[in-house]
């Protein structure tokens, strides 16, 4: 029957509330909503305000509205009801703008991160990304009895968008400043983006202070270069200068976003904060995609908030698939290495690591995780006991890692069994050490089977 249908009836049954009507199916929405109006505009979407709607509790409509008239929407806010719970128990928030999939609209999410995983608190919806795109979540919140001082209390991570940086300034704990944006600002073509890579990566302020000068160093004659080919314009100069920024450690104003506690992995540490806002960035994608260039304000609105709870609803079963794509990542990169001819099995195996990366791991993902310099430290007292030449012993642990990549799906037990039937045959083991091949194929398995902590 469905076939037979015309494209707008279909439309209207996809939408939320099955409804042509914005308000009606604004109530069918979860949570607080908020609406701000403006005098009709010749683009935007614009409807006229019936009496009744001001009656509403749960739709906050702007007030000097006259019943009747056609006006333009400014603004659509949604606060979830779980909002509350998350902006309590998350670690930090993210916040960011896309242009594409609400024409001529732009939209945030407010996702509240919490062990590397994202949970929305809301949609908002302006004509442009102005500081009232991220301003109408606390206004809205207050209404749900979600105190300032919440807010106050979380730090943001996002790109440097002065309506980002005006909000996190005015709202927000601290404002990190996601490394992609950072990357992207200098360019990657550009002569100053190696530079910045390398302080970029830098797990510790010991790390950074080792390598900053020679930094510097090295920028003042890439500078000079430049300086003497007559390719110092002022795009140029301004990137210069914040990077001299960076680099200055704290001579450099804290009040200044090229201050290292902006942009630095070792000062979110602590805080569980992720280098990128790849959360928001993901959801941009996937709302790109559901919203065609052509599709109508209410159709683009229903598809985005079914986006977003659709992914509210993944949230428990998604639970610890970032972690395990981490240890998937640090598995590849372990075999990677010992491929190498002149690579030590001892790299991994350390008991002790002051690199800084296990610390800020840990904190992320909120679950111990070591560095890859002691991913390996627990599986030492088995392969000591092997009595072959220490290339063997590397050449067991690559093809025990080798066998787990190979077999994802595998049970446990049946994986230990083939694996350990393969290291068997292939090194000639000796009898007595069949049990301790066992435990060293668990002891190498779990390295890479780390368990999350519990979500919110």
């Amino acid at each position: 029957f469905e076939n037979f249908q015309s494209n707008p009836t279909k439309n209207k049954k996809r939408r939320i509330g099955q409804t042509d009507d914005l308000i009606e199916m604004i109530m069918s929405f979860p949570g607080m909503v908020k609406l701000i109006l403006q005098k009709k505009l010749n683009n935007g979407h614009f409807l006229k305000i019936k009496p009744e709607w001001k009656n509403y509790e749960k739709i906050t409509i702007s007030s000097n509205i006259k019943d009747d008239e056609t006006y333009s929407i400014y603004s659509v806010a949604v606060l979830f009801p779980w909002a509350n719970n998350i902006i309590n128990h998350c670690n930090f928030i993210e916040l960011d703008a896309c242009f594409k999939s609400l024409k001529p609209y732009c939209f945030s999410v407010c996702n509240g991160i919490h062990m590397n995983e994202s949970y929305p608190m809301g949609i908002s919806i302006c004509p442009t990304e102005a500081e009232i795109l991220y301003q109408i979540y606390i206004d809205l919140g207050l209404e749900m009895n979600i105190l300032q001082e919440k807010w106050n209390s979380k730090s943001l991570l996002s790109d440097m968008h002065p309506s980002l940086c005006s909000f996190a300034e005015n709202n927000c704990k601290y404002h990190y400043i996601c490394q992609r944006h950072i990357y992207e600002y200098f360019g990657s073509n550009s002569g100053l983006y190696c530079f910045v890579s390398k302080v970029l990566k830098c797990y510790s302020f010991i790390e950074y202070d080792e390598i900053r000068l020679d930094i510097i160093e090295h920028c003042k004659v890439y500078y000079k270069e430049r300086q003497m080919l007559g390719k110092t314009d002022e795009s140029f100069m301004i990137k210069y200068k914040a990077l001299l920024e960076m680099l200055s450690a704290d001579e450099t104003k804290i009040t200044s976003k090229w201050h290292y506690t902006h942009w630095a992995i070792w000062s979110r540490s602590e805080y569980g904060i992720s280098t990128c806002s790849n959360h928001s960035e993901g959801f941009h994608t996937g709302a790109n995609k559901v919203n065609s260039y052509n599709v109508n304000f209410i159709s683009g609105l229903s598809n985005l908030l079914k986006k977003v709870i659709s992914h509210a609803n993944s949230i428990p079963s998604n639970h610890g698939k970032s972690l395990k794509a981490k240890c998937k990542k640090f598995r590849e990169y372990i075999i990677s290495k010992l491929k190498e001819p002149y690579s030590k099995l001892d790299s991994f195996c350390k008991t002790t690591c002051n690199c800084g990366k296990g610390e800020y791991l840990s904190s992320l993902y909120g679950s111990r995780v070591v560095c890859e310099h002691m991913i390996l430290q627990h599986c030492m007292e088995y392969i000591e006991k092997l009595s072959i030449k220490n290339i063997k012993r590397k050449e067991i642990i690559l093809l025990i890692l080798e066998m787990d990549e190979d077999t994802p799906y595998q049970k446990l037990e049946k994986k230990i069994f083939s694996i350990k039937k393969e290291i068997i045959e292939e090194f000639h083991i000796k009898s007595e050490d069949h049990l301790n091949i066992e435990e060293l194929i668990k002891s190498v398995l779990k390295c890479f089977q780390l368990e999350p902590g519990p979500g919110i």
